[in-house]
């Protein structure tokens, strides 16, 4: 499914997933912070859980998707990779911040324990409005908040620049989701212009 908001695309898909069985297998999760502008991890090898060989096969699914949306929808021409990756935790009454993902051209996000009321994610567009004219009713094409009300299995891809949060965890059970960013390598930008790079991911 693709929604165009803010002039960006907006890929989502259900995935036929056993989300619980991921969730057994999680560890270190990044905790989100109330009134924080960050996460908090015990270790570095959180940010590469699709790295571990557990989650191989998840990693495939996730870069079918990444693919389907880079490629044949986006049409880019280029390659792509999952830079980091880890599992995230939100207890009961916990939000994370708005914020962005810096260093990273396309987010995702996959979620794995989640009901109608442990907190629906919202992407704004904070670009200042010169003239704000009122409108009679308000959609993707007028308006500048777009929420999404997950469910277990449903992946997210966005391009990192766009704004959100995670809204309050208004459950008495934890909320966990798996987040992803992505980079492309290769050639990126017109090859003839002076602007253009080669990236090499390590």
């Amino acid at each position: 499914m693709i929604d165009v908001i803010f002039g960006d695309v907006l890929y989502s898909n259900n995935l036929d997933l056993d989300t619980q069985a991921i969730v057994k297998n999680m560890r270190e999760p990044l905790k989100a912070e109330i009134n924080k502008h960050k996460q908090t991890r015990s270790s570095d090898s959180s940010l590469y859980v699709l790295e571990e060989e557990q989650h191989k096969q998840l990693k495939s699914i996730i870069n079918a998707e990444l693919y389907n949306y880079a490629n044949n929808i986006m049409k880019y021409d280029a390659d792509f990779k999952i830079t980091t990756s880890w599992f995230t935790e939100t207890d009961s009454m916990e939000q994370s911040q708005y914020h962005q993902h810096q260093n990273s051209f396309i987010s995702g996000v996959l979620y794995l324990n989640v009901n109608e009321d442990s907190g629906s994610i919202t992407f704004e567009d904070f670009r200042d409005e010169q003239i704000k004219v009122p409108c009679t009713e308000y959609n993707v094409l007028n308006g500048n908040a777009y929420t999404v009300q997950p469910v277990n299995g449903l992946i997210l891809l966005f391009p990192s620049k766009m704004w959100h949060i995670v809204n309050k965890n208004k459950s008495e059970h934890k909320r966990n989701s798996l987040a992803f960013n992505v980079m492309p390598f290769g050639t990126v930008g017109v090859p003839t212009a002076d602007s253009h790079m080669r990236i090499k991911l390590i």
